[in-house]
């Protein structure tokens, strides 16, 4: 959407304005599962906030997103993909730069390695103890598994929409 905005001659707050409502209809072409309600809020908020030339700050825009979301379905305080995805978030802003900071650092990985492999023991990390509660097991193959899969996500992309894309030529093409 970003890609396709920024090449349209409109302002930018018509453009942050486009991508909010783009936000919102991802948000309910995904089925409001609990993880992209809690994306999209904040990513709302971020947006929010740029309109209003302010900065973010990234305690108060995961507290302002519980609340909004509390206030508007109550129950989902009560759904495990939810306070699995807050905590992950958490996780997220407090561990990702001191582990890649470690792994880039320390053990003299690379950046794009230490990077990803930091993101991903920061989340790993502040949803075990949540984890442990329900499903009385610890994985260890998922910070190897997360970083193979995220290694191969970012340039698989490009190559996911332009197939998007296609899928409404497949009955001319014969597909």
């Amino acid at each position: 959407v970003g890609l396709f905005l920024r090449n349209i001659p409109i302002s930018r707050r018509k453009e942050l304005i486009l991508f909010m409502i783009s936000v919102g209809f991802f948000i309910l072409l995904t089925g409001l599962e609990p993880s992209v309600i809690r994306a999209g809020t904040m990513a709302l908020f971020v947006l929010l906030s740029r309109f209003w030339l302010r900065k973010t700050h990234w305690p108060s825009l995961l507290a302002v997103s519980v609340l909004a979301i509390m206030l508007l379905k109550p129950f989902m305080i009560f759904e495990m993909g939810f306070r699995l995805s807050f905590l992950a978030v958490w996780g997220l802003f407090v561990w990702a730069t001191p582990f890649s900071n470690f792994f880039q650092k320390k053990m003299n990985w690379p950046a794009w390695l230490a990077t990803t492999m930091g993101a991903t023991l920061a989340a790993q990390f502040a949803v075990l103890p949540y984890s442990l509660l329900l499903f009385h097991q610890v994985s260890l193959v998922a910070p190897l598994s997360n970083l193979v899969f995220a290694a191969l996500i970012l340039p698989s992309s490009p190559l996911l929409i332009l197939l998007l894309f296609a899928l409404p030529l497949g009955p001319v093409m014969g597909w």
